[in-house]
């Protein structure tokens, strides 16, 4: 995430803590932040989560200590599309999910980042599957206000959201069926990265050998 912040010559001078502070409305580390469900721990303030943060119309004038992750085992993704690699993005998404409980954060709308509140609440009430990755993509995506600037038009943030709103859903869900010790059982494996943490967890061999090559062929688009 760092390595893609701007450039060079202003990753040497900026701070994350001043990105925070000043909630800019272009920022790409704070809708990324805001999906690791951080905190913020300020010298008068005390602590206070940085989604309470981003909607205090006028902050306390106060000195930002520190930036807390939790350690929660939460998995997240961000997606951002600018016109080139060192460029200030169009639109950001961040999605977090550690079992069902979900975070979804976009910003650069251009405006403040915000999350999706509504969609959040009904993702943790139903489990969330590939079938209804488009359905909630709409959800998310109709929460949010799209404004149009030289860097690209309100229609467009729209239908970057959209798109990857439903690409995070997707990518967090893939059910497989594997025998285990002569019973069939359904797993959900995340068809990424993640696959690997899958198959360190689980000391079976055979399904350490089924999971592996199911999720090689999702990953070609053969499941």
């Amino acid at each position: 995430m760092l390595e893609h912040l701007i450039g060079v010559q202003l990753r040497n001078v900026i701070t994350i803590g001043a990105h925070v502070a000043s909630r800019f409305g272009f920022s790409d580390m704070i809708p990324t932040l805001l999906a690791m469900n951080a905190s913020l721990r300020f010298y008068r303030g005390g602590v206070k989560s940085l989604w309470a943060y981003m909607n205090e119309d006028v902050p306390e004038r106060d000195i930002l200590v520190e930036i807390v992750l939790p350690k929660e085992g939460r998995r997240t993704k961000v997606q951002m599309m600018r016109l080139s690699y060192n460029d200030y993005s169009i639109f950001c998404l961040a999605a977090s999910r550690v079992k069902e409980n979900w975070i979804i954060a976009a910003g650069v709308f251009p405006g403040r980042a915000k999350l999706a509140e509504k969609t959040m609440s009904e993702m943790r009430d139903t489990p969330v599957t590939r079938g209804r990755a488009a359905e909630l993509a709409r959800r998310i995506t109709a929460e949010y206000r799209f404004g149009t600037n030289y860097r690209g038009t309100a229609e467009y943030r729209r239908t970057l959201c959209e798109v990857f709103a439903r690409r995070q859903l997707r990518s967090w869900q893939m059910k497989i069926h594997v025998k285990c010790n002569g019973k069939q059982q359904e797993w959900d494996v995340t068809p990424n990265e993640y696959l690997a943490d899958t198959l360190r967890s689980h000391g079976c061999p055979l399904c350490k050998d089924q999971l592996r090559r199911r999720g090689m062929r999702h990953l070609h688009g053969d499941a």
